[in-house]
């Protein structure tokens, strides 16, 4: 990007709309919350919230999540920060070693 400030900078937020990117530091692309949308399940929970860890990408370790429906998506409430949710990629989750179910990143909450 050709930005000199003293420290690494992360892209936190793209926004396409307005061809704008936002960057910060390393902190700052901590997050806990996240939409899940096409959400699909292998056999669909009786809740309305499940406890499960979730992956948000390939090489990504799981973590423990909240899991709530909210209709046609899912709001997903991480245990602890992660860094880097990136909409487009995909969040599976599991039951230990099962695979649950999964669905895309819409747009990452806080």
């Amino acid at each position: 990007m050709g930005i000199a400030i003293g420290y690494p900078l992360y892209i936190i937020q793209i926004d396409a709309q307005n061809n704008c990117i936002v960057v910060g530091r390393r902190c700052d692309a901590l997050k806990k919350e996240f939409l899940v949308s096409k959400p699909h399940f292998i056999i669909k929970p009786r809740k309305n919230k499940i406890v499960v860890k979730v992956k948000i990408r390939y090489n990504h370790k799981e973590t423990p999540a909240e899991v709530f429906f909210l209709g046609s998506r899912l709001k997903v409430c991480l245990k602890t920060p992660q860094f880097a949710i990136t909409p487009g990629q995909s969040a599976v989750f599991y039951d230990e070693d099962k695979v649950l179910g999964g669905g895309i990143i819409e747009k990452v909450l806080g």
